[in-house]
């Protein structure tokens, strides 16, 4: 290795196919209908979360912007409308909580925009919580593609 280059690695895993467990099963359009164009914002401090949330939904065609925390949230929907917004829940700066209440305060039609709370917090007040603050669906974490695309259906559907 040499200092400030690094060194390259190539390696094989021979690694076997599980075949029952499925968690990003294709989704096939025909079976949930095909939903329009969306502009999205993914609000998350993982990068690993927002690049993975960010590439479903681009593969199905919406448009996606991204913000690492609930203050920068709030502010993207200040300025920009978007359809859907996903929001993670344990954030530095403004947690995803605080920021659906601070969007509610918004004037009109930010505050009106659709809020789908991602966490991986699996107790039943933390969901009771954040709808209380005025998102309109919370799906969990890891995200599933087929959740997601409910949850995405779901919040086209309610608007309509």
């Amino acid at each position: 290795s040499t200092k400030d280059v690094g060194t390259t690695f190539t390696f094989r895993l021979s690694l076997p196919i599980c075949e029952d467990l499925d968690l990003n099963e294709h989704i096939d359009e025909r079976e949930f209908g095909n939903l329009p164009q969306l502009t999205c914002l993914v609000v998350d401090d993982n990068e690993i979360n927002v690049e993975l949330l960010k590439w479903m939904l681009e593969e199905w065609g919406h448009d996606v912007d991204v913000a690492i925390n609930g203050l920068e949230a709030v502010e993207a929907i200040a300025k920009k409308r978007f359809d859907v917004v996903f929001m993670d829940y344990h954030m530095p700066v403004m947690n995803g909580l605080m920021a659906t209440q601070k969007i509610r305060e918004l004037p009109a039609p930010a505050n009106l925009t659709k809020i789908i709370g991602c966490t991986a917090d699996a107790f039943s007040e933390v969901r009771e919580q954040l709808l209380e603050a005025g998102q309109d669906d919370v799906i969990s974490k890891p995200i599933i593609q087929r959740e997601l695309h409910m949850a995405l259906k779901a919040s086209i559907s309610a608007g309509e």
